[in-house]
């Protein structure tokens, strides 16, 4: 079924609780924000967003002026947003793809509002958060939902200058649901999604989510959602459970950047886990590695020539990019990004590399922000 942006039933007051809310800043400047150690953070500390303030470089001036479009666009929050086993042309999955427009709208404001403390950029992003966190129910399908740690990392870089309750909660609300998710599927017999890419981004999102928010209940729960995936989703040689399954590399990038994301959100916490292996397993490390000779362009592959999933050969029929033929290095750009930030003197040489051969940016969070 279609998405709905304009969210049916919902009535005009209950639509413009964000914006309400979030009008009151106008003109207004934080005088007095919350203490940085006391807040609870996803992966942008607020070290780490306090240093974004009065940066004037290129980029910088290029989000400004993005976030000033941006800004005039009213938040559209929909109940439901899918995009699994969809491609464009179909109504649900254009839908599902509009919609997530706002939640990478939002971390653009987010930076906007971090690097001019302008009360306009941050009343947009207070706006979306909180109005989003009314009208969507989540489905915990991580597909479906894979671009919600944009919204995650929106509320890091606000949450030093204005409080989000309704956001707050929703946080809480996510990372339930996918810790009872991945915990659920002991209880049964292993599926593949139980090891492969989608429950990478179950994890992703249960680890941002978790450290949002900042319960030690909830942050205790992951090291063992964590080591059961990497114990059934690495092999021993680093290669990952999607290359076997889909003969595409495609997939190895979409299995390893959540995981990199959760990765560099623990670290930031203090819990550093790159290396960490399992009985018969290999590490996100040697996963990485793994793909480096396909980065650096020194071996190539044909995407999905053997995969064992129909609907990769159904995207391929219909011409959807990148399901047939050599794989496009470009997708790995942001995983490279995130890799050398993950291990620097390791990955940066050939992340950068990558950039300058294929003249290809990773996104504009990444290049803004240090390491944390």
């Amino acid at each position: 079924m279609p998405c709905n942006l304009s969210a049916p039933g919902l009535t005009r007051r209950r639509l413009l609780l964000g914006l309400a809310a979030a009008t009151a800043l106008a003109g207004c400047r934080p005088e007095s924000p919350a203490a940085p150690g006391d807040l609870p953070f996803s992966l942008l500390s607020p070290d780490a967003t306090r240093a974004l303030r009065g940066l004037s470089t290129a980029d910088a001036r290029s989000v400004l002026t993005q976030a000033d479009r941006l800004a005039q666009i009213p938040p559209a929050p929909s109940r439901l947003v899918h995009t699994e086993h969809g491609y464009a042309g179909q109504p649900a999955y254009d839908a599902g793809v509009q919609a997530k427009t706002q939640w990478s709208a939002a971390l653009t404001l987010g930076l906007a509002a971090a690097i001019g403390g302008n009360g306009h950029h941050l009343q947009a992003t207070v706006a979306l958060l909180e109005s989003w966190a009314e009208v969507y129910q989540p489905s915990f399908n991580p597909i479906d939902e894979e671009g919600l740690d944009d919204l995650m990392l929106a509320a890091d870089l606000i949450r030093p200058l204005h409080p989000l309750p309704q956001f707050s909660e929703f946080l809480a609300r996510i990372a339930d649901g996918y810790r009872q998710a991945q915990q659920d599927s002991t209880q049964r017999p292993l599926r593949d999604s139980d090891r492969n890419n989608w429950n990478a981004h179950r994890l992703k999102l249960a680890t941002l989510a978790a450290y949002g928010t900042g319960s030690r209940e909830r942050i205790a729960a992951l090291p063992a959602l964590r080591d059961r995936h990497l114990a059934r989703a690495i092999a021993a040689d680093g290669e990952v459970i999607d290359f076997r399954q889909r003969d595409a590399l495609h997939y190895v990038v979409y299995a390893l950047h959540p995981l990199c994301m959760a990765c560099l959100s623990s670290r930031a916490h203090g819990d550093i886990w790159l290396n960490r292996t399992q009985p018969s397993s290999g590490s996100l490390r040697m996963a990485l590695h793994w793909l480096l000779p396909y980065v650096r362009g020194e071996r190539t592959h044909e995407e999905f020539a053997a995969t064992t999933v129909p609907f990769d050969r159904e995207r391929a029929a219909a011409g959807v990019k990148g399901f047939q033929g050599q794989w496009d290095r470009r997708g790995a750009i942001p995983l490279m990004a995130l890799a050398a930030r993950l291990a620097p003197d390791e990955f940066s040489a050939d992340a950068e590399a990558l950039q300058q051969q294929t003249a290809t940016r990773p996104p504009a969070w990444l290049r803004l922000t240090r390491a944390g």
